[in-house]
């Protein structure tokens, strides 16, 4: 078998998810069984089938602890953004204040390093800051299409002054 080739297990998956209808879930029991294998101890097949499925069709799926993966319907799609930013949000504050008390009183560092560990943190700052559901743009009703990265910064450059 090439390497780009899909194991028969994903295939099995990507058949069984592809007709599993927008927001019913795929139980786990289910998706072992088409498997042929404990999905729960090989959860890679599982992950590789949806992936393709979002790429080659559109159809997102998001894990339900402890029962398995739900399709999403295109309103619960938006909740996939929001949660992304929370956690991401969460990680930059955390990683800005361990970089803080590991860097505090650190007199062994070189210029260099302390320009990157200040760095680190201002991109982290920013992240933080980035991720806040205040700072979100906003958009008109005729808009269509999300910001470009420079139309973001703009945005949020004006949501800040």
């Amino acid at each position: 078998m090439l390497s780009t080739e899909k194991r028969p297990e994903t295939l099995a998956l990507i058949g069984y998810l592809a007709t599993i209808p927008v927001g019913d879930t795929a139980f786990f029991d289910g998706l072992s069984h088409v498997a042929g294998r404990d999905i729960r101890r090989c959860r890679h097949f599982v992950y590789s089938a949806t992936r393709w499925l979002q790429t080659n069709r559109g159809m997102v799926f998001s894990g339900v602890r402890g029962v398995g993966y739900k399709r999403l319907p295109p309103a619960e799609v938006i909740a996939v953004g929001s949660s992304a930013r929370v956690r991401i949000r969460r990680i930059a504050r955390k990683t800005a204040a361990t970089m803080a008390a590991g860097l505090d009183g650190a007199n062994d560092l070189t210029n260099e390093q302390r320009l990157k560990a200040l760095a680190e943190q201002s991109a982290m700052a920013m992240l933080e800051h980035m991720s806040r559901d205040r700072n979100q743009p906003v958009f008109k009703v005729d808009d269509d299409r999300p910001l470009s990265v420079a139309e973001m910064a703009a945005a949020m450059l004006k949501a800040m002054k």
